[in-house]
């Protein structure tokens, strides 16, 4: 039986169509496969380089984290230090005349080694002169501590009254040795908060600078 150019056009080009389906349903997951790979070969290599960076930037932070382990204060391991924070807490809002209307203290956490701390929830009242004076009080103190989580929000008719939350956070570490570290009584206790005075924390009757983001009416 002899076949038209036709019929034989037809064939040839039924023939490619199957070849090419059979090398699609062959190829694509190698395809695929292929690309998976080389995406993650692309993120190992990212991986790689950000450890190589932080390799090279280990001794820096060494040298940061012990200077900040030679302002930590110590305590034994077992005491309770939730008072003695509570009390620096207590006194540096009076003298910055902010008003705390809640105080809960959490758990203590451990966080490395023998680096702890403990947080403190607080809810406050005050105006702009006494959260500034607080924050900047706080930064004096001989026990390590920081604001975390700070919120603040207008009174409605409080005339320049504010209000909002924060969570104070307090470091330090704990020694079977149960070495002292400075204060004024011979104990673990960190030393007394650190009065007002030209050296201290702005006084609350103090004009405060000049808002740079108010603008002119």
């Amino acid at each position: 039986m002899k076949l038209s150019s036709r019929e034989l056009l037809l064939g040839w080009v039924s023939g490619v169509v199957i070849l090419l389906g059979l090398t699609y349903w062959v190829v694509e997951p190698r395809v695929k496969t292929w690309k998976e790979l080389s995406d993650k070969q692309g993120a190992l290599e990212q991986q790689i380089k950000l450890l190589e960076l932080s390799i090279a930037q280990k001794p820096d932070w060494d040298s940061r984290m012990e200077k900040l382990r030679a302002k930590l204060l110590s305590y034994p391991m077992h005491r309770d230090v939730t008072a003695d924070y509570l009390k620096i807490l207590e006194q540096v809002s009076k003298d910055s005349a902010l008003s705390l209307i809640q105080r809960r203290p959490d758990k203590e956490k451990k966080q490395q080694g023998n680096l702890y701390d403990l947080a403190i929830e607080c809810t406050w009242e005050g105006d702009l002169s006494a959260i500034v004076n607080f924050l900047y009080a706080l930064g004096q103190q001989t026990a390590t501590m920081d604001i975390d989580e700070l919120t603040i929000s207008v009174v409605p008719g409080g005339k320049g009254k504010m209000k909002g939350n924060f969570v104070l956070k307090c470091a330090y570490i704990r020694q079977e040795s149960g070495a002292v570290p400075p204060g004024t009584d011979g104990t673990n206790a960190p030393a007394p908060p650190k009065p007002a005075g030209p050296t201290g924390f702005l006084k609350p009757a103090d004009p405060l600078p000049a808002n740079p983001l108010a603008t002119e009416k």
